[in-house]
C-alpha cells in the first residue's frame, strides 16, 4: 500500500511539473488578440485602457474624474519574450505611482502582454506581485 502511494505521489509531482513547463512555454498573444479594452481594478484604482488597431490608445482613470489620456502605441519586438508581446505606449501617464519611487508624468510605458490561461485572459501587470494588472478577456 505504501509503495503504491509513493508511486502515485511521484506521478502527481511529475505531471504537475510537466504542466508548469507547458504553461511557461505558452506562446505570446498575437497582435490581433491584444487589441481591445483592458480593465485595471485594484484597491483605490479603477481604470480602462483601449488599444486600437490603428496604433492609438485611450486611457481613463475612472476613480479620478476627468483623467483621460490618449496617444499612440508601437510594437517593440526586441522586448518580446517567448510568452509575451511587447508594446510601448507613447507619452503614457498612469495617473498614479505603480512603484514607490515612480514619478507621475508622461513617459514611454511598456506593456508586456501575456496570455494567462488559468483565467483565459490577456494581461500586463504593473509589478511583480501580479495584483495590479490590465486584464482583457481572451
Amino acid at each position: 500500500m505504501l509503495r503504491w502511494m509513493g508511486r502515485s505521489a511521484l506521478l502527481i509531482v511529475v505531471l504537475g511539473s510537466i504542466a508548469l513547463l507547458v504553461e511557461r512555454a505558452a506562446s505570446p498573444p498575437t497582435l490581433d488578440e491584444v487589441m481591445g479594452t483592458y480593465q485595471l481594478s485594484a484597491p483605490g484604482i479603477e481604470a480602462t485602457l483601449t488599444l486600437r488597431s490603428d496604433g492609438h490608445w485611450d486611457y481613463e482613470l475612472l476613480n479620478q474624474r476627468g483623467f483621460r489620456r490618449s496617444g499612440r502605441w508601437e510594437r517593440h519586438p526586441k522586448a518580446d519574450s517567448s510568452s509575451t508581446l511587447a508594446i510601448i505606449l507613447k507619452a503614457f501617464d498612469l495617473g498614479f505611482a505603480a512603484r514607490p519611487r515612480d514619478r507621475i508624468e508622461p513617459t514611454n510605458y511598456f506593456l508586456n502582454l501575456e496570455i494567462y490561461r488559468y483565467a483565459n485572459i490577456i494581461r500586463s501587470c504593473l509589478d511583480e506581485t501580479y495584483q495590479r494588472c490590465f486584464k482583457k478577456p481572451r
